[in-house]
């Protein structure tokens, strides 16, 4: 399905459709919230948790889980990776607010806040354009072509194997350096960007009773 809805200011992403195969929206981004957000895509804990939650949306996704629980199952191996590098990353992946409070019942004796998608795809794809600014320095991939087909070595790659393929490269004082510091106001302008989110409704104004 040809994507219509979004803009893509960067031309190795690959373009995905805006809607599921059931003609439901998608609600993922395709940049960064806002021009003025403070999240550093070149962070390598943010850079991670895009990578761990890219592989966990494509291959082991379960809606409705607690967060803490989330994170420890996906950075348990990260300790210096906090919940707020991941929170902060899913925020920047999908078009609206994910987070619901999970009750106290017979299976959750503490109430706690979980993550609550419309779709899975709303994640994978919404971390793509972040992934995709630093996967290309990495592999040297030039086209989308390319990209497509590293972004499913990365999904499909062995655990055991991240530190070698991405975590260790991406620290290399080379990569480091090509790693060039955005100027969101000025990208924004460029590719006259608006905010992806979903539409609040607005109900008619109600009318107004008296008995007095």
């Amino acid at each position: 399905m040809t994507n219509t809805l979004r803009k893509y200011p960067n031309i190795y992403q690959p373009k995905r459709p805006d809607y599921d195969d059931d003609g439901n929206r998608l609600w993922f981004r395709t940049h960064i919230s806002k021009p003025n957000t403070k999240y550093d895509v070149y962070n390598p804990y943010n850079a991670i948790c895009q990578a761990k939650l890219y592989r966990w949306a494509r291959h082991e996704f379960k809606n409705g889980t607690p967060i803490g629980e989330l994170y420890g199952y996906l950075l348990y191996d990260q300790p210096n990776i906090s919940k707020r590098h991941l929170g902060c990353t899913v925020m920047q992946a999908i078009a609206y607010n994910p987070r619901k409070l999970i009750g106290v019942r017979k299976d959750n004796s503490k109430a706690c806040p979980g993550y609550f998608f419309m779709s899975p795809k709303d994640l994978e794809y919404g971390l793509e354009w972040m992934i995709c600014i630093w996967l290309r320095k990495i592999t040297f991939a030039d086209n989308v072509e390319d990209m497509e087909f590293e972004l499913d070595e990365l999904a499909n790659a062995k655990g055991e194997d991240l530190q070698g393929l991405y975590w260790d490269p991406f620290l290399e004082p080379f990569i480091q350096d090509s790693f060039q510091e955005f100027n969101w106001m000025k990208i924004w302008e460029q590719f006259d960007l608006k905010k992806q989110e979903i539409p609040v409704a607005i109900k008619p104004r109600p009318l107004l009773r008296s008995f007095a």
